[in-house]
């Protein structure tokens, strides 16, 4: 499919659809994304410069040769270790309980009624 082909179907009604099925995720991954910031902020969970060079030779391998933009790498890959630091970090420090799905229910709408 060539350019002109594509530019074809993005029409303003095409990219209307497109953006409000797109919202809901993109809403979900800035959510996370902020959320895992805030996170390395306040726990001094950081990607140390060793763990980023090992982690773009590793991506460099895997492009093989293809044409790279250094700092988006450095940022995306900085990001990446960031983000597996505080999963791990949560992993270790949070304490999950499973509930069923009924008192989970039961247990939204008392909240929704202790708000209100």
């Amino acid at each position: 499919m060539d350019d002109a082909q594509v530019k074809a179907m993005i029409t303003p009604e095409n990219f209307e659809k497109y953006a409000k099925s797109a919202r809901p995720n993109v809403v979900k991954q800035l959510r996370l994304s902020f959320a895992y910031s805030k996170i390395a902020e306040m726990e001094d969970l950081k990607a140390n410069e060793q763990e980023i060079e090992d982690q773009i030779v590793i991506v460099k391998g895997e492009l093989k040769g293809e044409e790279v933009d250094e700092d988006k790498l450095r940022e995306t890959v900085e990001a990446e270790v960031t983000r597996e630091k505080v999963l791990e970090f949560l992993k270790q420090n949070s304490n999950v309980k499973l509930i069923p799905k009924q008192k989970q229910v039961e247990e939204e709408e008392e909240a929704q009624l202790v708000s209100s």
